[in-house]
């Protein structure tokens, strides 16, 4: 079965994954609506510019949005 995933209203995958924070969801969007894929650079600058380690949080994120419940 192929991934869905509903970005319009509140967001929801077909699948049971948890997606935890308003975050994790505009990083899957990036992902998913990107013509190119993005940098890391540029999606730790757009998501996390606030962070210590704009990095590191992008890795959290992206292992956050990836985590099956």
């Amino acid at each position: 079965m192929a991934l869905s995933v509903r970005l319009l209203g509140p967001p929801a995958t077909n699948r049971p994954y948890q997606v935890r924070s308003r975050k994790s969801w505009a990083l899957l969007a990036c992902l998913l609506l990107a013509e190119r894929p993005p940098s890391r650079a540029r999606l730790a600058g757009l998501l996390y510019p606030e962070a210590d380690d704009p990095m590191r949080a992008l890795r959290w994120g992206l292992t956050e949005s990836c985590a099956g419940d």
